[in-house]
């Protein structure tokens, strides 16, 4: 039997909610930590606005342009994940909508792991001058 409507939202909330840790952590460990505070998942609009101001934040971060150009893709595939859960929840029941969510919450994980590299890379220059 396939799953219902609710379990398959569930878990995509579930999965946002862990993704959304995920972000706040790496962004908290930049050289200028940047503190996004929790938002609630119902809060579209303050979700939005939040991850909105990180993006302009992140540009002023003394980083490597390449740590900076895939923290943004972090933030817009979450910020995309998290519309194609909000439409599920409002939209008529689509099965492929979870795949999705799944598969842009990966890219930030995928995106965060590259930004880590740069900033790896970024920190042995440093200590070799």
């Amino acid at each position: 039997m396939a799953d219902s409507h609710e379990e398959r939202l569930r878990r995509m909330a579930i999965g946002l909610v862990e993704t959304f840790h995920v972000l706040r952590e790496a962004l908290a460990l930049l050289p200028i930590p940047i503190v996004v505070e929790v938002v609630g998942l119902s809060d579209s609009a303050e979700l939005s606005q939040r991850m909105e101001r990180v993006r302009d934040l992140i540009r002023d971060e003394p980083v490597p342009e390449g740590a900076v150009i895939h923290l943004d893709l972090a933030i817009l595939a979450f910020l995309s994940a998290f519309d194609v859960t909000h439409i599920a929840q409002h939209a008529e029941e689509i099965a492929w909508r979870e795949d999705a969510t799944f598969v842009l919450l990966k890219q930030v994980a995928a995106y965060l792991a590259v930004v880590a590299f740069f900033l790896e890379e970024d920190d042995e220059e440093s200590q070799e001058d």
